[in-house]
C-alpha cells in the first residue's frame, strides 16, 4: 500500500484578461504579508532570429534603467528602500521581471511594471554601458568554463529545428553586432500588454487588486503581434556527438522530448519525469547507485527535464568521472546506457516508482512553500499555455502512472536515435576514449 503523499492545498487560482490582453494570473497565500509580482513578456532566445541572439537578454538589462517617470536607477532604489527584492530573468520563453515586497506596498510595482511597459527610455548611454557588462558576462561564463562550453555547444546541437539551441546570453559575435536601435525595435515588437502574463502570488485579495492592475495597465493599448510558433523537433534526429577538450572528463546526455505543452498524451510526460527520478535524482537513483557507489566510475550524476518548457525540451543526464578510478568516457558511456536499456526492459517496482512519485511531490511542496517559487510555476506555465488547472491534479496524474508506462515512455524517448552526447575529455588525454 502507498504511504500518504502530502497534499498542499490552496485557493484556487484566479485568471483574467484585461480588453488590452494582458492576462493576469492571482494565487492567494496569506501565511505572511508579502506578495510577489511577476510580469512576463512572451519572448525569449527561442525567439530571436540568426544573427540576434542575446537581444531579449540584453533588453532585460536596460528595461529598468529609466522610463517616463523614474530616472536612471530609481526603480530599483525606490524598490529596494521599501525593502523589495527585485530581479529579472530570460528564457527561451520569456523575459520575466520581478519583485517580491510587502503586500501593502504592491501598487509600487504595479506602478513601475506598467511605466516600463509603455515608456522604458533605453538610452544610448545605458544600451553602451550594459552591453559591455554582458559581453563581461559571457567571458566570465560560458567562455571561461570549459564544461559551460561544452554544455552550450551540445545545446545548440541538440536542437537542430529550434531555436531552444540559441544561448540565452547570445553568442559573441553578435553581442558585437548588436545596436541600440536593434534594441528599442525588439522592445516595440513584443513589449505590450497583449504579450505579457502578470502573476500575483501571496497576500493579496484578488478583488482588491483588480482594480489597481486596471488603473495603471487598463490605459495602455495591445498592439499587433504575431505571436511566436512553438518550439518544435524532428522526431527522430538520429544520433550526435560532441568532442572537447577541457578541464576534467564529464559525459553529458541530452535526449529531445516532448513537454506538457507539446506532447499529445500529458502521460507521456509525466512517466517520463519519474523514469528521469528513477535515474539521477537523489543518492538512491539507478544511475548514481551504479556508476557512484557500485563502480565508482563517478562522483557525481544528475540531469533535469524542462518539461514546462512551450515546445519540446530536453531530458538532460550529466556525470563528472572519478579522477581515483580514471574509467573512460566509453566506459561511463556503456554503464549509462546500461542502466538505461534496463528501464526500458523491465518495469521499475512499486517501491522504487513510489520513492520517485514522493521525491516530484516533495519539490512542490517546497516550492509552494516560497510565494516567489509559486509565482516563478505559474508565470511558466502560463506563457507555455499549459492549463493551470492540470496543475491542482499533479498529485493524482503522478499517482495514476503504472510502472509500465514509465518503462514504455523510457523506451520510446530515451533512445540512440534522440541522444545527443558530449565526451569532455581531459586536457592532458590523449584520445576520445
Amino acid at each position: 500500500m502507498p504511504s500518504p503523499i502530502p497534499q498542499h492545498t490552496t485557493t484556487p487560482v484566479v485568471q483574467y484578461t484585461l480588453p488590452n490582453g494582458l492576462h493576469v494570473v492571482i494565487q492567494e497565500d496569506h501565511r505572511a504579508p508579502i506578495v510577489a509580482c511577476y510580469l512576463a513578456y512572451k519572448v525569449g532566445s527561442a525567439q530571436e532570429p540568426p544573427g540576434s541572439s542575446g537581444i531579449s537578454h540584453a533588453l532585460e538589462h536596460l528595461l529598468g534603467e529609466s522610463s517616463s517617470k523614474l530616472s536612471a536607477g530609481e526603480a530599483s532604489r525606490v524598490l529596494h528602500r521599501l525593502g523589495a527584492v527585485e530581479n529579472a530573468m530570460t528564457t527561451g520563453d520569456m523575459t520575466l521581471y520581478h519583485q517580491t515586497l510587502g503586500s501593502d506596498r504592491l501598487e509600487v510595482a504595479l506602478e513601475i511594471g506598467a511605466d516600463q511597459m509603455h515608456t522604458a527610455q533605453l538610452s544610448p548611454e545605458a544600451f553602451t554601458r550594459e552591453i559591455e557588462v554582458i559581453k563581461a558576462e559571457r567571458t566570465e561564463g560560458a567562455e571561461a568554463d570549459t564544461f559551460a562550453q561544452a554544455d552550450e555547444l551540445l545545446t545548440r546541437l541538440s536542437h537542430p529545428m529550434s531555436g531552444y539551441g540559441t544561448p540565452t546570453i547570445g553568442w559573441r559575435a553578435d553581442l558585437d553586432r548588436l545596436t541600440h536601435d536593434d534594441l528599442r525595435q525588439w522592445y516595440r515588437q513584443w513589449y505590450a500588454p497583449n504579450n505579457a502574463v502578470l502573476v500575483l502570488v501571496g497576500d493579496v485579495q484578488p478583488e482588491q487588486a483588480r482594480p489597481l492592475i486596471e488603473r495603471h495597465f487598463g490605459p495602455l493599448a495591445a498592439r499587433p503581434i504575431t505571436p511566436a510558433r512553438q518550439p518544435l523537433e524532428l522526431a527522430t534526429p538520429g544520433e550526435r556527438r560532441l568532442y572537447r577538450l577541457g578541464n576534467e572528463a564529464r559525459l553529458l546526455m541530452n535526449f529531445n522530448v516532448p513537454t506538457y505543452a507539446s506532447a499529445a498524451n500529458r502521460r507521456t510526460v509525466t512517466a517520463l519525469r519519474l523514469a528521469k527520478c528513477l535515474l539521477v535524482t537523489g543518492l538512491g537513483s539507478r544511475l548514481y547507485t551504479s556508476l557512484v557507489y557500485d563502480d565508482e566510475l563517478l562522483t557525481s550524476v544528475y540531469g533535469g527535464y524542462g518539461c514546462y518548457d512551450r515546445g519540446d525540451s530536453l531530458i538532460r543526464l550529466w556525470g563528472r568521472l572519478n579522477a581515483a578510478t580514471a574509467p573512460t568516457l566509453a566506459q561511463v558511456e556503456s554503464v549509462m546506457w546500461t542502466g538505461i536499456e534496463s528501464l526500458q526492459r523491465a518495469a521499475p517496482t512499486a517501491a522504487e516508482l513510489e520513492r520517485a512519485r514522493n521525491q516530484l511531490l516533495a519539490e512542490r511542496v517546497y516550492e509552494l512553500d516560497s510565494v516567489s517559487d509559486q509565482a516563478l510555476f505559474l508565470a511558466l506555465a502560463t506563457v507555455s499555455n499549459v492549463p493551470l488547472t492540470s496543475l491542482q491534479a499533479e498529485r493524482e496524474e503522478l499517482l495514476a502512472i503504472t510502472p509500465e508506462e514509465v518503462s514504455a515512455a523510457a523506451a520510446q524517448y530515451l533512445t540512440r536515435e534522440r541522444a545527443c552526447i558530449a565526451y569532455l575529455q581531459p586536457k592532458e588525454g590523449n584520445s576520445h576514449e
